[in-house]
């Protein structure tokens, strides 16, 4: 089994980075193999720009991010750090987000691990997060994950702009509950949806 841990922290003494070290270790005792990608030692640049396109635009004189990066995307052409973590990306089993946002997204998602006011917590308490975090790592892959709406349930193009398809949201509309939290569409959330 492959792990990716994306952490993006800059201060090394950290809790995220010591949750990060936790989730290293206690995989690795599992016999997983873990790959980080530590976004401010690597010095990734978060920021939107034609620097994630190579190779000339379609047009030059009015660059469009979403279609430039979606035409790139489809001719091979993003940049090599972009393509680099989308490698990582599709080759790990199980993918932690280490940075404090949460983010909805549209692969199998676990509950989140989270740990408030870390810098008012007292040491042991800390500790005693850190090793839950370290127990629960250890039998992670028993986990079921959260409820998110499959990829097959919307319009997966920049056509069809990754919209919710019509015919699912006819479907939902005699439903006494929305999907999911990203797509509750105006109504309760499911129960046991988001939260054990």
């Amino acid at each position: 089994r492959r792990a990716l841990i994306v952490l993006a922290h800059p201060e090394k003494t950290s809790f995220n980075h010591a949750m990060k070290e936790v989730a290293v270790d206690a995989l690795e005792k599992c016999c997983w193999s873990v790959a980080v990608s530590d976004l401010h030692t690597m010095k990734f640049n978060p920021v939107l720009s034609r620097d994630d396109v190579t190779g000339t635009p379609k047009d030059s004189n009015n660059f469009n991010y979403s279609a430039e990066t979606g035409l790139a995307w489809k001719e091979g052409r993003l940049s090599r750090d972009i393509v680099q973590e989308q490698e990582k990306l599709e080759a790990a089993d199980l993918v932690i987000f280490q940075n404090g946002t949460l983010y909805f997204c549209g692969f199998q998602v676990l509950e989140p691990q989270i740990a408030f006011s870390i810098g008012h917590t007292p040491e042991d308490a800390r500790s005693q997060i850190l090793d839950g975090w370290r127990k629960r790592l250890g039998r992670i892959w028993e986990e079921k994950p959260l409820t998110f709406a499959p990829c097959s349930d919307f319009e997966m193009s920049f056509a069809g702009g990754f919209l919710l398809k019509e015919e699912v949201q006819k479907k939902q509309k005699g439903q006494k509950y929305g999907m999911t939290v990203g797509q509750h569409l105006g109504k309760p959330l499911p129960a046991d949806n988001q939260v054990k």
